[in-house]
């Protein structure tokens, strides 16, 4: 009998359950039954069973799903399959490999080699932050001059409006992922 890998054995439980996790959590955010999203595959011509739907969702196939699930499944719940594997995308964490944890923002970037759009919304909120904190420091310099401290100040307001609608971009994509709302395949 071959010798099991504890820790790689762990990884794949986990792995298999956050996909789980993510089909069933979209799949209410749809307001779906396990046999409409079942329906669903099958009209997408890879049927899946409601009871392996169900084994999927609750980790009861000992880690096991293959690449046709995944990509089926994501197909048939309107969403992106890397996020099917990275679920908490972009705040959380994903263990890409036994032992490599990466923040859930470098796990899409490696998985898919391309941004997408909250990727890029993501990113440039974090460098108008990174802005900000500069153009603070520089006010709060004793030795600037009034009309620049004016314009730095105007810059300030400006770059916090940008900000806000960045992160409200953010969470609104955010919502309409998890939230129920039909997110675009790549057919449509």
């Amino acid at each position: 009998m071959p010798k099991i890998n504890e820790a790689a054995k762990a990884w794949e439980l986990t792995l298999a359950q956050r996909v789980g996790d993510a089909v069933a959590k979209r799949r209410k955010a749809l307001g779906w039954t396990g046999v409409q999203l079942a329906d669903r595959t099958a009209e997408l011509g890879y049927p899946i069973t409601r009871v392996a739907i169900s084994k999927i969702e609750t980790n009861s196939r000992a880690g096991k799903f293959d690449v046709a699930e995944l990509l089926v499944l994501a197909e048939a719940l309107y969403i992106p399959p890397v996020l099917l594997l990275a679920a908490d995308f972009p705040d959380g964490e994903v263990e890409t490999r036994p032992g490599h944890t990466v923040d859930s923002l470098d796990a899409v970037r490696w998985f898919s080699g391309a941004g997408a759009k909250l990727i890029r919304a993501d990113a440039l909120a974090a460098e108008w932050e990174e802005r900000l904190s500069r153009m603070r420091k520089m006010l709060a310099a004793p030795n600037s001059t009034r009309g620049y401290r004016d314009q730095l100040e105007d810059d300030i307001a400006a770059a916090e409006a940008a900000l806000v609608t960045l992160r409200a971009d953010v969470q609104r994509q955010k919502d309409e992922l998890w939230g129920g709302e039909r997110v675009r395949t790549g057919d449509e």
